[in-house]
C-alpha cells in the first residue's frame, strides 16, 4: 500500500494506460471492502482503491468533513495523473463521489446505495434533530451502539465478514464514526447536471428510503437504476460475482 503527501493510503491494480476507475468505500470500513472487485475489474481498468482520511491506514488527527474528503480524492486523482476517472462510491463513498463530481470532471458516476441528500430528510430542522439524537446515542453507548448500527447495514453478510466489518468500524474509532454521521446528516445534495452517465446500483432488499433517494436522482439528473437481486446495503460483499457482472456491464 502506498501513501501520498496528504497521508492517504491507496492501492492500484491493472495497467495505468487503461481507463481509470476509483472505488470509494463506505462509512466505518476501509479499502478492503473492494477486495472482491479489484482483480475482476483490473483486467479492463486501472483500478484505484484508498482508505478515507481517518480510516484504515490513512491516519489523521484533523477533522474530516465532506469538503476534506472531496479534496483528498481530488489530490489523489491529480497525484496519479488520472484523466477523467470513473468514480464508484458505496454509501458514504457515493456522497464523497457526488461532492467531487459536482466541480471536477468524471467520465461516469456509479453510486451504490448512496443518499442523494441528508439521511435525516429534506427538512433541515428535523434532520438536525435526528443528527443530535444519533450522535448522542453513539457517543454514550460506544462501541455497543456501533455494533447495533453496523449489524443492520451488514445484515446479509455471514458472521465472519460481518464481524470483520464491525471490527473495522471500531478500530477506525469514535471520532471518525461521528464525523461520518455528521456528513451523512449534513449532506445537502450535489449538482450533477453536468454528468451524462450516472448509474445507481441498489440491492433488492435495500431500505425504502434509499430507493427514495435513487428516485430523486433519476428524476433530477436522469440517472439509471439497476437492482441487484437478493442484496441489501453492501451488494459488492453480499454477492460479489453478481455485483461484478452488473458493474462491468455498466462500464
Amino acid at each position: 500500500m502506498f501513501t501520498n503527501q496528504n497521508g492517504i493510503a491507496y492501492l492500484t491494480f491493472g495497467n495505468p494506460k487503461n481507463q481509470s476507475l476509483v472505488l470509494v468505500h463506505a462509512a466505518g470500513t476501509d479499502s478492503s471492502i473492494w477486495d472482491y472487485q479489484t482483480e475482476s475489474l483490473s483486467n479492463r481498468f486501472y483500478v484505484i482503491t484508498y482508505d478515507l482520511r481517518g480510516h484504515g491506514n490513512s491516519k489523521s488527527s484533523t477533522v474530516a468533513d465532506l469538503n476534506t474528503h472531496s479534496e483528498d480524492l481530488k489530490n489523489l486523482i491529480i497525484g496519479l495523473n488520472l484523466n477523467t476517472p470513473i468514480l464508484c462510491g458505496l454509501s458514504l463513498g457515493g456522497v464523497i463521489a457526488q461532492k467531487y463530481a459536482e466541480t471536477n470532471p468524471v467520465s461516469r458516476l456509479i453510486l451504490v446505495g448512496s443518499p442523494a441528500y441528508s439521511i435525516g430528510g429534506k427538512i433541515k430542522l428535523i434532520a438536525n434533530l435526528k443528527k443530535i439524537v444519533s450522535v448522542t446515542i453513539v457517543r454514550w453507548f460506544w462501541p455497543g451502539s456501533v455494533r447495533i448500527i453496523m449489524d443492520l447495514f451488514f445484515r446479509n453478510l455471514d458472521f465472519e465478514r460481518k464481524s470483520y466489518a464491525i471490527d473495522l468500524t471500531i478500530r477506525n474509532g469514535l471520532k471518525t464514526f461521528l464525523e461520518e454521521i455528521e456528513i451523512l446528516f449534513d449532506f445537502a445534495g450535489a449538482d450533477l447536471s453536468n454528468i451524462k452517465n450516472i448509474t445507481i446500483l441498489l440491492g433488492e432488499k435495500e431500505d425504502r428510503r434509499v430507493f427514495e433517494h435513487s428516485w430523486f436522482l433519476q428524476q433530477k439528473f436522469n440517472a439509471k437504476q439497476i437492482i441487484i437481486p437478493g442484496c441489501y446495503h453492501v451488494p459488492n460483499w453480499e454477492n460479489p460475482a453478481e455485483f461484478n457482472r452488473i458493474l462491468s456491464e455498466c462500464l
